[in-house]
C-alpha cells in the first residue's frame, strides 16, 4: 500500500502542471510540424 501512496503523490504534480497549461502544451506540441519532426528524428536515431 505505502508504494501506491507513494506512485499517487508522485503523480500530483504532473496533473497540476496539465491542468494549468493544457492549452499551451496543446497547441505548441500537437501540430503537424512538431509531430512529423518528432517521427523524423525518432526513426533516425533508432535506426543508426
Amino acid at each position: 500500500m505505502n508504494l501506491w501512496l507513494k506512485i499517487v503523490v508522485a503523480t500530483v504534480p504532473a496533473r497540476i502542471v496539465r491542468f494549468l497549461f493544457d492549452e499551451i502544451i496543446g497547441e505548441l506540441l500537437y501540430n503537424s510540424t512538431t509531430v512529423a519532426l518528432s517521427l523524423i528524428i525518432f526513426g533516425i536515431e533508432v535506426r543508426t
